[in-house]
């Protein structure tokens, strides 16, 4: 009934071009007879889904799609038209509210203004589908499979850097790699970090070409052939660049290897349009033609942020932040901070991966018997693009001692060991500066984290208060794992709580760098006391523990000054009865 509802009432106001089709499961489709300008073709498809949380569908002819915003390669016009969720009781509100959108769509599709406007907001996704069409995917994808780019952020007309790699397939077909950068990043450096540099490697030419504001540029206007291009590239660049120079369309080919790319990069609103120049044939018989190209952007500010808030990300792409501790709870850590920006990340750990630490780790079998910085240091490099991040075989403690003023901007202690905290404690001024250092660390079983920041003026204190902060009655020798000889025990926990408690110091620790937290503070997460009774943990602050079930937890924010609540501290005294006790063994 909805259905025949919906045939009467587009009969009486349409001219229905064809009979009504229904598809036995999913909708019923109408052709209506109607022509628009601006719109090719006489017809209009229909389609009632059976579903009521499917939209309403209208499909203009094929020919459209690339001429019109919002129409795809089917016809299929896409600007979110309703759906009925009342069900299929009434359908004929839903459909003239949609007809009431179409017709508005209709009307701004006769408004060349508006169709540039459309074109440029999606540009992207537009050229990503002209690309499909008619560029090397569809053509020569035998040719190119990748094509990397670290986009620059000038807005001049300038050459970039740009190398391939060629290598041949199992079936005799090659397949080639592009790699472009500026002239400060290098595109080796980038195709040795994520493992693009497999085959014959050649040297080719970029020109990098910002599209004028006023410009017109749209499908319409995309280039399709040399001539064309060669056209767009002088009226853009002011008549600077002239590809039919012949030190342009110089192509030098070595005996045996490939093409260089010789590629010509427009850019408006930091997306690419890309043509790569190919030389067909060989001597006299030889021409140039030109395929677009889709390239996929590697710089910080498109991985890392999308384009979005990029003064903030500047801001971090300078900092320089020590990670000591590459175990289960610093190695997150370092992952969270690389991919939030920070653009210089050193890493310390004195202990070599073992396959007992897969469980609660982010390395796994393959760094077997390796360095866990050097190997977490590699797999970073290897996924996030353009980030600094080194790793060292060596203990914290060494760290800090060849540390020197001005190396860091932050430091993370997540090595949970007091010999640490007391070294910054004592040496902080001499090694690292007027810089703020975070503790953190998981206690047993994961019934609580903490991040303690702490500022110059509040250093961590040297008798090493963690009873004033831990949740645990139990101490810590109790509790933890004991293993065979000199190796050094642990505590039970899982990795997702040491992702838990790594997002809340990484959350911080970010904090710190963007300004936002100043002072020193201390930041717990808390289990509920039902976790701590599930596993046996007395619980020494109840007042802190979370009342939820299990494994729901608190997050509580406490004074600095709690550290202190015992009064002032002669620390001259407490480090001499250290140093005497250490002596003494």
């Amino acid at each position: 009934m909805p259905f025949e509802n919906a045939q009467k009432w587009l009969d009486e106001r349409f001219s229905i071009a064809n009979p009504t089709k229904c598809s036995h499961t999913s909708y019923c489709e109408w052709e209506l007879s109607a022509s628009f300008d601006g719109i090719i073709g006489d017809k209009i498809r229909v389609q009632l889904p059976f579903s009521p949380v499917e939209p309403i569908r209208f499909y203009f002819a094929p020919d459209n799609y690339l001429k019109i915003p919002h129409v795809e390669k089917d016809g299929k016009v896409c600007i979110g038209f309703p759906v009925y969720p009342d069900g299929l009781t009434d359908i004929i509100e839903p459909i003239k509210i949609a007809l009431s959108e179409l017709n508005q769509f209709i009307d701004n599709v006769s408004n060349p203004a508006w169709r540039k406007k459309e074109f440029r907001a999606e540009s992207l996704s537009y050229w990503n589908r002209y690309v499909l069409e008619h560029g090397a995917s569809k053509k020569s994808s035998k040719q190119i499979d990748n094509t990397y780019i670290y986009l620059p952020t000038n807005e001049e007309v300038t050459s970039l850097e740009t190398i391939s790699f060629t290598r041949k397939l199992r079936d005799g077909k090659k397949t080639q790699t592009i790699i472009v950068s500026d002239n400060i990043h290098s595109p080796q450096l980038l195709a040795k970090n994520h493992g693009w540099d497999t085959g014959t490697l050649v040297n080719g030419s970029a020109i990098y070409i910002p599209v004028p504001d006023d410009a017109s540029w749209t499908p319409f206007d995309w280039p399709s052939n040399f001539s064309q291009l060669t056209k767009t590239v002088l009226a853009f660049t002011k008549e600077l660049v002239n590809l039919d120079d012949p030190a342009i369309l110089e192509f030098d080919i070595q005996k045996g290897n490939p093409q260089p790319a010789k590629l010509v990069i427009f850019v408006q609103d930091n997306v690419t349009f890309t043509y790569v120049i190919w030389l067909k044939g060989n001597g006299k018989l030889a021409s140039v033609s030109i395929l677009p190209l889709s390239l996929t952007r590697v710089d910080p500010q498109w991985v890392l942020a999308r384009d979005q808030n990029l003064d903030n990300l500047s801001n971090r792409l300078s900092k320089r932040v020590l990670v000591l501790g590459c175990g289960s709870l610093g190695s997150p850590i370092a992952d969270m901070l690389a991919r939030a920006g920070i653009g210089k990340i050193d890493l310390s750990d004195i202990e070599l991966f073992n396959t007992e630490n897969v469980s609660r780790h982010l390395l796994g079998v393959k760094a077997e018997r390796r360095s866990k910085a050097e190997s977490l240091a590699d797999r970073i490099r290897s996924d996030i693009p353009n980030i600094d991040i080194n790793g060292r075989l060596e203990s914290a403690v060494q760290r800090i001692k060849m540390s020197k003023i001005g190396d860091y901007d932050l430091v993370l202690d997540c090595t949970a060991n007091q010999e640490v905290r007391m070294l910054i404690s004592t040496e902080r001024e001499k090694h690292l500066g007027n810089i703020p250092v975070i503790h953190t660390w998981l206690e047993v079983h994961g019934v609580a984290s903490h991040v303690v920041i702490t500022f110059p003026d509040d250093p961590w204190p040297i008798n090493d208060p963690l009873d004033k902060i831990n949740i645990a009655a139990n101490s810590s020798d109790e509790l933890q794992i004991k293993v065979p000889a000199c190796g050094a025990g642990f505590y039970p926990y899982g990795y997702s709580d040491a992702l838990k408690a790594a997002s809340l110091t990484a959350e911080k620790a970010l904090a710190v760098i963007d300004g936002e937290i100043t002072s020193s503070e201390i930041v717990s997460s808390v289990k509920s006391a039902a976790y701590f009774k599930k596993h046996g943990v007395e619980i020494h602050k109840p007042d802190l523990a979370s009342s939820q079930p299990d494994t729901d937890s608190n997050t509580i924010i406490r004074d600095y000054s709690i550290l202190h609540q015992d009064g002032p501290i002669d620390y001259d005294l407490l480090l001499a009865k250290r140093r005497l006790a250490s002596q003494n063994g």
